[in-house]
């Protein structure tokens, strides 16, 4: 069988990166064939040729990095709880949008786990499952503390066998794939997957939030720069249009949680509202003053959390300005 691996780009002399558990290594396979590579000192073949090699620990399949992404995010989330349980963890209900607290509900511990985009990762992740990271930038993934795999590749083209993992996660990620990318990566993630596997995405969507939509038609141009063009953001959609996508890749949603429905937002769309001309702009002043500095930014994300559990509901939907997609594998 020929092996439909990226061409062969390295000549390594297998002094990078650091030793090999052959164990953990049978997760990497050809993504068109699903042969396994065979690890080789510190690099990885197919048929002889070598598709990826391990620099500084991380299993790097790139020639390069990527200039926008190459230590533009090394966020890293330290916080772990001093036990494993429900109470323990309820400081996850705030941080990030609930993300770690939704992941924790939708996988047992031990779980094997793919994180895309991950930058310098969760700590507690790391702790409480068997983690895969993969990143564009190789600076965040060799900040990465407790992961088992650290990859820097295409999630259009994941490396791991077929059925090889429990679930994938993700934070501010999404947002940042076109849309047609974003069918070929949830395909090569419905390969990847178990049956029954899960996906918990958490990512910025277009949204007819009513603060929103204002600051967009004050200033056309300042919103596709500050809320779009500025972060990437190439794969602003709707809710609907999100959900489209995993369902017609082999995906049912579970549940859609919506967030920033109301016009209590966070720290950082008040900075951008500043921005703005006329009662838009006076507005995000006063959001972005009320939440500088460490305590104001703390009282802003409790604030925040607190409205999309209650009264932030009262709102449809489409209003959401963030939304946690969690589907399932089926087929």
């Amino acid at each position: 069988m020929s092996c439909s691996c990226p061409a062969a780009i390295f000549e390594c002399d297998g002094t990078t990166g650091l030793p090999v558990n052959q164990e953990t290594m049978n997760i990497f396979a050809d993504y068109r064939t699903g042969e396994p590579l065979s690890v080789v000192d510190n690099r990885l073949e197919c048929e002889g040729r070598v598709v990826a090699r391990l620099l500084d620990g991380v299993w790097s399949f790139f020639d390069g990095g990527n200039d926008f992404y190459e230590g533009a995010y090394l966020n890293r989330t330290r916080f772990v709880p001093r036990k494993d349980t429900r109470f323990h963890r309820l400081p996850f209900c705030a941080v990030n949008n609930g993300y770690v607290w939704e992941v924790c509900k939708h996988f047992s511990p031990g779980s094997k786990l793919l994180e895309l985009g991950c930058a310098s990762g969760v700590d507690y992740l790391a702790q409480r499952y068997s983690m895969v990271g993969l990143d564009f930038s190789l600076t965040s993934l060799q900040s990465l503390n407790g992961y088992e795999i650290r990859t820097q590749a295409d999630a259009e083209h994941l490396p791991f066998g077929q059925a090889t993992l429990d679930g994938a996660v993700s934070s501010y990620f999404w947002e940042h794939i076109e849309p047609d990318a974003k069918d070929r990566i949830l395909k090569s993630l419905h390969r990847c997957l178990r049956p029954g596997g899960r996906v918990v995405f958490l990512y910025d969507v277009a949204t007819r939030n009513g603060l929103i939509r204002a600051a967009r038609s004050a200033d056309s141009e300042l919103y596709q720069s500050s809320f779009l063009d500025r972060d990437g953001h190439i794969g602003y959609e709707t809710v609907q249009e999100n959900g489209e996508h995993f369902e017609a890749n082999g995906f049912r949603i579970v549940t859609h949680i919506g967030m920033e429905r109301s016009w209590f937002l966070s720290a950082s769309a008040y900075k951008k509202l500043a921005e703005f001309p006329g009662w838009v702009g006076r507005l995000g002043r006063i959001g972005a003053l009320f939440s500088r500095g460490r305590l104001g930014y703390h009282a802003n994300l409790a604030a925040v959390r607190l409205s999309d559990v209650s009264i932030g509901r009262l709102w449809p939907m489409e209003n959401s300005r963030i939304l946690m997609t969690v589907a399932e594998r089926v087929g």
